[in-house]
């Protein structure tokens, strides 16, 4: 039946990534049928499950950020989705930490403000300095972020991309993306320090971000090189 299960997976879905998330949550429940006594023995055991990777984590340049941290917005239930979309931005977050945060966890050192917290996804601790676009936030909200569902939170993110005239598809993990790639690694952050402000468990995880940038910068050198070629 896992086999059937993982073929059908396979011909809808065609997404590694998600296929093993699939596989994950019914692993889930089979743990705990075996723990009750419906089921005596583990069927994966015999099945091997690839957990694949991403070939495409999109983010924001900074120029697509500060476009969409300057649009006036009139609506306010959207202008609270952008504002917390630039949240995520700042802060790496991600929907479920964000759903999570209280401003009474967090702590100031030396006049800057800190958060130390357990990602809910991995279980593992990030930290973080809570930057001034972010703190901004923060304070309009009056320390208390508004809180949204998922499915809404990112209906609505799709209002904020065409208000703003962003192309690309706005959601929740593209401000990860973005934390990681042009908030950090751009700015010279050391991919062992983002790796900790992300809660990753392995720094491969961490990588994937660090290779992006370094296509971006071969991209960039083949165009100048073809400007260079054409000047003579």
């Amino acid at each position: 039946n896992i086999v059937l299960f993982d073929d059908y997976l396979r011909k809808t879905l065609n997404h590694q990534p998600t296929i093993h998330g699939y596989h994950k949550r019914l692993k889930t429940y089979i743990k705990d049928a075996i723990q009750r006594g419906y089921v005596k023995d583990d069927p994966y055991l015999l099945f091997k499950v690839q957990r694949g990777s991403s070939t495409i984590r999109r983010y924001l340049t900074h120029e697509e950020l500060n476009i969409i941290e300057n649009t006036i917005i009139a609506d306010s239930s959207i202008s609270k989705v952008r504002d917390l979309f630039v949240f995520q931005c700042y802060t790496g977050m991600s929907y479920s930490d964000l759903i999570k945060f209280n401003w009474n966890e967090c702590f100031i050192e030396d006049g800057d403000y800190y958060i130390r917290y357990i990602r809910f996804k991995t279980g593992v601790e990030y930290f973080l300095m809570i930057l001034p676009p972010a703190m901004d936030i923060i304070k309009k909200f009056n320390n208390k972020l508004p809180v949204i569902s998922n499915q809404q939170y990112n209906l609505r993110l799709k209002v904020v991309g065409k208000m703003c005239g962003i192309e690309k598809s706005l959601t929740t993990h593209v401000a990860r993306h973005t934390f990681a790639t042009t908030i950090t690694l751009s700015n010279g952050v050391p991919i062992s320090i983002v790796s900790k402000m992300l809660g990753h468990t392995k720094i491969s995880t961490t990588e994937q971000y660090a290779k992006i940038l370094n296509k971006n910068v071969k991209d960039q050198f083949l165009l100048l090189k073809e400007k260079i070629k054409r000047g003579k």
